[in-house]
């Protein structure tokens, strides 16, 4: 992809950012949710400042989105829990017949940027240079402009609800470097994420906040704060399905 295709993308971002539409729920019928839990509870990804593992947020958003999504009439969104293998995420998704895939994780940061501290009588890392959320598509991915038009409203719809994205995986320092769609709505390109690439519906990674930053942890921990992402979900799902709607219902007729 050359810059002219992503001034293009960029382009199409502007004018969809002005766009928004009445919902009719009874589409909420027509589309399928995978909710994706990043890591598992063996292998628990990043470390919180205080020492939580990043598995056990990631369960307790998707949990919140699957109930949200539920209350709204997506009672056929599923939960993609614990897979043996990494490859699993996508194809448990595809065998389900989901229509989105939506990952779950949560952010830390590259270790030169760690310090230590100690908390409950225990060494522990953080940063508390970085905070905020970032989405995360790839163009690997077999409905990637569709990808990025879902990452687009979930952008919107979490700073809506008082989040703000965080530009740290541009920067340009080792590890990092990764081009951003949109800054405003901190949407980056990460073409080799298996979860994304391997997807052949629309997906998208959500790293909901940076919970090696120890104040963003103790937010990121409370029931409010699930509750406020679970809403930008629901209501991101539902903007997204005004656009596709109507292709969705007739490939499943087909």
């Amino acid at each position: 992809m050359d810059w002219q295709d992503h001034m293009g993308i960029i382009f199409f971002l502007f004018l969809f950012l002005s766009t928004q539409l009445p919902f009719d729920e009874a589409l909420a019928s027509d589309l399928v949710v995978a909710i994706d839990v990043g890591h598992t509870s063996a292998v628990y990804g990043a470390r919180s400042a205080r020492g939580r593992g990043e598995y056990q947020f990631n369960l307790d958003v998707g949990a919140q989105v699957k109930k949200a999504l539920a209350r709204h009439g997506y009672e056929r969104a599923f939960m993609i829990v614990n897979p043996k293998r990494l490859a699993d995420r996508s194809r448990i998704a595809r065998e389900k017949n989901a229509d989105v895939l939506i990952s779950f994780h949560h952010d830390s940061a590259q270790s030169h940027f760690l310090e230590e501290w100690t908390y409950n009588g225990k060494k522990e890392r953080f940063c508390d240079r970085f905070r905020g959320f970032s989405l995360l598509v790839s163009t690997r991915n077999a409905k990637f402009r569709d990808s990025l038009r879902l990452a687009t409203v979930i952008g919107r719809n979490l700073k809506r609800q008082g989040f703000a994205p965080t530009l740290h995986h541009a920067e340009d320092v080792p590890g990092e470097k990764h081009f951003l769609f949109n800054p405003e709505l901190g949407i980056y390109r990460y073409d080799n994420l298996m979860v994304l690439r391997t997807a052949n519906m629309p997906a998208v990674l959500v790293e909901v906040g940076v919970i090696i930053n120890r104040d963003e942890e103790r937010i990121l921990l409370r029931e409010e704060t699930r509750e406020k992402v679970a809403r930008a979900i629901v209501n991101s799902v539902m903007e997204y399905q005004l656009i596709i709607g109507d292709r969705t219902r007739m490939s499943k007729r087909g």
